[in-house]
Parts: C-alpha cells; sequence; structure tokens
C-alpha cells in the first residue's frame, strides 16, 4: 500500500514511481494499492522453537525459556545430557491473493487511524502495524483457510537467513526441522514432545535413555 506519508525506501521509492508513471494523467487519491496478481512468495509460517526480534533477528529460544510442553532434544555428551531445543517450521507460499487482502488490511487501517494525519503518526511504529495486520486481518484468512500462519511480519526467507546459515553449516545444532505442510508439523512435534518426555522419565527412575534424538538438518 502506498500513501503520501510513506517512508524513504527501496520499496516505497519503486511504488511511488510506478504510481506516478500510471497515474501521470489522472488524480487518484491516497492510499493506493499496488498489486501484481502474479506475484507470490515464500514464507515460513507456524514456527516454534523460535523468537525473532522487530528487525527480524532470528534465534532459538534457549532451553530455560521453553514453555512447558515444548519440544526438546536429548543430547548425551559422556555423562551429561543436555536438553536442546528444536525449531520446527513449515515451509510455504503466499498466494497473490492473500498478498493482496493483506494489503487491503493496511488500507483498513488507515481509515481506521483517521486517515493521512493519523496514519502518519502510526508509520512511528511499522512493527505493530504490521503485527495488528496480521493478527486481524491475514492470520484470520490463514486458519480459515488452513494455511500456515505467520506469527511475526518477518517469517519471510530473508529474515531466517542467519538461522539457516548456523543449522546448514555445523549438523551439531539443535535440530532445525521444515515441514511441506501444517499437518506434518504438529504430528512431528507430538512425536518429539511424547519421546522428550519417555526419556525424562527414564532419566527420572534412574534407567537408561531410550532412543537418543540426534540433532539434524532436514531440507522440505
Amino acid at each position: 500500500m502506498l500513501t503520501e506519508s510513506d517512508q524513504p525506501g527501496v520499496d516505497a521509492s519503486a511504488g511511488r514511481a510506478r504510481f506516478e508513471h500510471t497515474f501521470s494523467e489522472k488524480k487518484i487519491a491516497y492510499p493506493v494499492v499496488l498489486w501484481n496478481p502474479y506475484y507470490k512468495f515464500e514464507y515460513f509460517g507456524d514456527v516454534e522453537g523460535a523468537v525473532l526480534d522487530r528487525g527480524g533477528s532470528v534465534t532459538v529460544r534457549r532451553e530455560q525459556a521453553l514453555k512447558p510442553g515444548d519440544p526438546y532434544y536429548h543430547h548425551v555428551k559422556g555423562m551429561i545430557t543436555i536438553k536442546i531445543p528444536v525449531v520446527l517450521m513449515v515451509d510455504a507460499t503466499m498466494p497473490s491473493w492473500l498478498v493482496l487482502f493483506h494489503e487491503l488490511g493496511h488500507v483498513k487501517q488507515y481509515y481506521e487511524s483517521g486517515g493521512e494525519a493519523g496514519w502518519n503518526k502510526k508509520l512511528g511504529d511499522v512493527a505493530a502495524i504490521e503485527a495488528d495486520n496480521l493478527k486481524r486481518h491475514e492470520n484470520p484468512i490463514c486458519r480459515d483457510l488452513k494455511l500456515p500462519i505467520r506469527a511475526h511480519y518477518k517469517h519471510m526467507s530473508f529474515g531466517f537467513t542467519n538461522l539457516l546459515q548456523m543449522y546448514a553449516s555445523d549438523t551439531k545444532k539443535p535440530a532445525l526441522i521444515r515441514e511441506p505442510n501444517v499437518a506434518r508439523l504438529k504430528a512431528r512435534n507430538d512425536g518429539l514432545l511424547k519421546q522428550a518426555k519417555a526419556n525424562e522419565l527414564k532419566q527420572k527412575e534412574g534407567g537408561v535413555l531410550g532412543p537418543k534424538i540426534a540433532g539434524y538438518f532436514v531440507k522440505k
């Protein structure tokens, strides 16, 4: 979506140039949605076991920050058993029509803020604008249609670059699991949790660990 108040940037500059070219002979009021019906992009949905800051940097959630029920691996190193958190994610492609609905969500936000003046103030926190748009407009559609959900606006390939490089370069890192659909991810999650609980029970009973789960990197 393009408005008069958009901050400078590659996307905004390209959008404004296209806007001025398209509407050079006639006036059209802001906001305007510039949409390519053939555009779709890859993203990661239903991500568990990772946290993202506002800039889009991704880090593995540490053991002490794991919520009860989150899966983890047992990595046996000598006499020490280390719990390693698991990152689970769904590889997905967002269809072009959903990209359009996302942008229309911004148009709705624009008018809810009172127009150009209110929108200009909201632009001071773009992360909050995107989070609200996902929560109220994009994600409800994804839930209805069983599409992977982006919990964070930066759940796109460039947002995970550092994480992917970390796992791809060191096979001893904690497991990064990518699945092609939500159902398989949930099934995998349930299996990991069941194994983790079984291992933990064995430890408490003083027995040996069950089948050790080793960290690995799975490509789609």
